[in-house]
């Protein structure tokens, strides 16, 4: 079973990042990073059963950092 995160097309972003855990507090979660601002959704494949937990960050490059502004944490519980 595969979930699609979706989110809206931020024009200042460089990218988005992101991210998807079982618990609230994003510790040890996976992640991917999209390089291209156009991309607007993210297919995780297999994430596992149970309540996860997943977060789209749009991210700028300073002075060779990536600033990530996250947005609101949304949870999904797969079968």
């Amino acid at each position: 079973k595969s979930v699609t995160v979706k989110w809206t097309k931020d024009t200042a972003a460089q990218g988005y990042l992101v991210q998807w855990c079982k618990k609230s507090s994003f510790k040890g979660a996976k992640s991917a990073t999209i390089s291209k601002n156009s991309t607007v959704s993210k297919v995780i494949k297999k994430p596992g059963k149970g309540k996860w937990y997943f977060r789209v960050g749009s991210y700028k490059t300073i002075s060779g950092k990536k600033q990530c502004v996250w947005s609101k944490t949304v949870s999904k519980t797969l079968k």
